[in-house]
């Protein structure tokens, strides 16, 4: 993708407004594509054209010149209280589409800081295999296109890499829940080991063990989170609401974790949502951090050192 970035740093109210006429531009091309088309729903279209209608106009960080993505903003010159704003301000695009390119970047961007961390000194509560290769894997099965790769003949592994992007949103909304649920193991801790045993008295809890998803996110929000987690907790759940019908966010995603016939809209709004919300989680325990892996990431690359297996940022949008 061409670097071509404004020098201007963006504010918050900037790109709540883009946001605003993003989903306004979907609701008034879709109405228009489901008049001529029959198309009742956004998401259908979403597996053969991730990119949508107005792409090149109303999102934050891309456009598209000439159908080709190009810089608008990057997210690394951002300060980090606006990009923890941005799970909670993109998810209002899922409104309209649960897979723009302003999420690939916050993604790609998350999953490159926590390999920048885990490759460094203060790993803190990302210290964890497991979590960071489920996570990573999520973010890669995401990001995957096969864009403009050529396909000449029929052969088995041309057959498989399109399967796999055609159900890229089942698996990963299926591998979305482990790693959801580790995360929250990890930030509660205190409260509960990562077998699910309970090891400190859970409030209003009185189980010995804890295997529901949705007692581990009141257990974040309620009891382990610190105020401004609490507030950006809340703000994720106000905004998400509405867009997946349900009252309780959390007990939305307990219901998917918990039931296997979903439809391929649950896959990817719902996928969408809880990559969401991990990043949310994610980026709260990396405050610390953030402005060393700002730097690290600059000095990668100033060096033109890129190591497939710990490159994720900028996604490779085509």
């Amino acid at each position: 993708m061409t670097s071509n970035p404004t020098n201007q740093t963006l504010t918050l109210d900037e790109i709540k407004t883009s946001v605003t006429l993003y989903i306004e531009c979907w609701k008034q091309s879709y109405g228009k594509a489901q008049r001529e088309t029959g198309i009742s729903n956004p998401q259908e279209t979403l597996i053969a054209e991730p990119y949508g209608l107005c792409e090149d106009q109303y999102l934050t960080f891309i456009k598209l010149e000439n159908g080709q993505p190009r810089w608008k903003n990057k997210i690394e010159d951002l300060p980090y209280d606006i990009v923890i704003q941005l799970p909670i301000v993109l998810s209002r695009q899922l409104e309209a589409n649960a897979q723009s390119l302003d999420h690939r970047v916050l993604w790609s961007w998350i999953g490159e800081l926590v390999a920048l961390l885990l490759g460094g000194k203060n790993k803190r509560i990302l210290d964890d295999f497991d979590f960071s290769s489920i996570f990573h894997l999520l973010i890669r099965i995401n990001l995957f296109s096969i864009g403009n790769t050529r396909f000449n003949g029929s052969s088995r592994i041309q057959y498989d890499l399109i399967e796999i992007l055609i159900h890229k949103f089942q698996l990963s909304f299926t591998l979305s829940f482990p790693a959801l649920e580790r995360l929250l193991k990890l930030k509660c801790k205190e409260y509960v080991d990562l077998d699910g045993n309970v090891l400190k008295p859970i409030p209003n809890y009185n189980k010995s063990k804890v295997s529901s998803i949705k007692v581990l996110l009141n257990l974040l929000e309620c009891t382990v989170a610190n105020p401004t987690l609490q507030n950006l907790l809340q703000s994720f759940r106000s905004v998400v609401s509405p867009i997946i019908k349900s009252s309780d966010v959390w007990d939305q995603i307990f219901d998917w974790r918990n039931n296997t016939s979903h439809g391929a809209s649950s896959w990817s709004l719902g996928n969408a949502v809880i990559l969401n919300l991990i990043c949310l989680i994610l980026l709260d325990s990396l405050k610390d951090d953030y402005d060393f892996l700002i730097t690290e990431f600059r000095n990668k690359i100033r060096s033109g050192v890129r190591i497939p297996q710990a490159d994720f940022y900028p996604p490779e949008c085509i």
